[in-house]
């Protein structure tokens, strides 16, 4: 008898750790889900990058670590941010003195806020963030000849490995050269000249020339896919002469992928 006892004492304290060791299992489980759905929920909300401010109208400490502090320069805080950063760009007009040049700079560019936001859900796009070439700022409205000379040949020159966002950013004014070859960059992508994974949202590229890829051009390099996808984007009145006039994919393994985009005015 003491042995049937103590068997099966011995069975009720091993099921008895079985149990325990379920409730653990199925209580790790539902930690493991729950903190999921709050990361997807504060991704959603508040942007994964940490937050780096941009704001024409800051008076503050410059340092981009808020809105009343923030760069008043978009190069400037790209040269002094931290890999891993999202700008946040307040509304207005950005005219750049030379192509805006991210190279494993590991930045996201986010736009449309008034600058006053938390939260990326929080941008109405009541007003513009405009990155622009227009040195001079004296472009005529529907003119992409007259007053030129003063223009950047690119508004942006991207080169990234690792996955990037553009969001709510107007790319114009680019004025790239209408002669010259694939190989030459002057000819190729004058809005915007991009290798990498790259998702455009709500972004318009307007008003700018190349003879290849007036509004983006965009490629691979083998080593760095060519893999870039638009939502809710408008790509207009874009004007190249050969290939592209809004936008050009160029060589063997680059893929785009639109969804609610607008496409006009555009001509090659």
């Amino acid at each position: 008898m003491d042995n049937i006892t103590r068997s099966g004492e011995r069975t009720y304290h091993e099921d008895g750790h079985l149990e325990d060791n379920l409730k653990q299992s199925i209580m790790k489980k539902l930690i493991t889900v729950i903190c999921y759905f709050v990361l997807l929920f504060l991704v959603g909300h508040f942007g994964l990058h940490a937050q780096v401010y941009v704001s024409l109208n800051a008076t503050g400490a410059g340092d981009g670590s808020s809105w009343a502090d923030a760069y008043t320069s978009i190069p400037d805080a790209v040269s002094g941010s931290p890999k891993g950063s999202a700008l946040w760009i307040a509304a207005g007009t950005y005219t750049l003195s030379q192509p805006l040049v991210l190279e494993e700079a590991d930045l996201d560019l986010i736009g449309g806020f008034a600058g006053t936001e938390s939260a990326l859900d929080q941008r109405d796009f009541s007003q513009e963030t405009i990155l622009s070439a227009d040195a001079a700022g004296d472009d005529l409205p529907g003119d992409l000849v007259s007053n030129s000379s003063d223009n950047l040949e690119h508004v942006l020159l991207i080169s990234e490995s690792t996955p990037m966002t553009i969001d709510g950013i107007v790319i114009e004014g680019g004025r790239g050269a209408l002669s010259g070859t694939f190989a030459d960059l002057a000819a190729t992508g004058g809005g915007v000249f991009c290798v990498g994974e790259i998702d455009f949202i709500n972004c318009k590229i307007r008003n700018n020339v190349a003879r290849f890829g007036a509004g983006l051009y965009l490629i691979n390099t083998g080593a760095i896919p060519g893999v870039y996808s638009f939502t809710n984007c408008e790509i207009t009145g874009n004007e190249g002469n050969s290939f592209g006039g809004g936008i050009y994919a160029a060589f063997g393994g680059t893929t785009v992928s639109f969804k609610d985009c607008t496409f006009s005015k555009n001509k090659a």
